[in-house]
């Protein structure tokens, strides 16, 4: 993808009145499902790379247009910090933010602070979110939180870049806009339709 085709793409979501766009993590930015934390042994400069070069290429294009068209960027994603204690055998497991955040800084280094990371699985917890609202198992509190953080009173502001019809089918009954990712490949611009 281009640089003018992502910039025209960014240009689209501004005329459809987007004002944030959360992306999934897991099978959208990133080619490939983590599944749902990832572990490491050794070097974390050389696992960050592993990631950074399985990266969508039309999201890597896309984060910095939006960021330009002072469209809000983030990330909302079921890899929850919770499991960051965990260890398994000489590996650690890894999720969150502690997986995402270098990931980003690697691909963006003058923009990775203006990207928010929402990190939440409720399978993971008690059925109630952090502010202590009770959730489903969608990308909804992602999106009300991503919506409350910027000051965004209009769900249909705020787009949902995602693979999984569960996700796409909750952020639309609640007003949010939403693409939906082919997982298989991660994001491509080419074939995403906003709904």
């Amino acid at each position: 993808m281009s640089s003018a085709e992502a910039s025209e793409f960014a240009s689209r979501l501004r005329q459809q009145g987007i004002s944030a766009v959360a992306f999934d993590f897991d099978a959208t930015a990133l080619n490939f499902n983590t599944n749902p934390s990832t572990s490491y042994n050794g070097s974390f400069y050389y696992f960050t790379l592993q990631y950074t070069n399985k990266m969508s290429p039309d999201f890597v294009a896309l984060v910095p247009k939006l960021i330009d068209m002072n469209i809000k960027v983030g990330i909302a994603t079921f890899n929850d910090d919770i499991i960051n204690d965990i260890r398994c055998n000489n590996d650690f497991i890894i999720g969150g933010n502690a997986l995402v955040r270098p990931v980003l800084r690697h691909l963006f280094p003058d923009i990775h602070d203006s990207i928010e990371i929402w990190a939440w699985n409720p399978d993971k917890h008690s059925s109630y979110a952090p502010d202590g609202c009770r959730i489903p198992s969608n990308k909804n509190w992602h999106l009300e939180a991503m919506a409350r953080r910027y000051g965004i009173r209009n769900p249909s502001q705020v787009l949902l870049v995602d693979d999984l019809e569960s996700n796409i089918v909750g952020a639309n009954l609640k007003g949010f806009r939403t693409i939906k990712v082919n997982g298989t490949e991660g994001f491509k611009m080419n074939e995403s339709t906003v709904m």
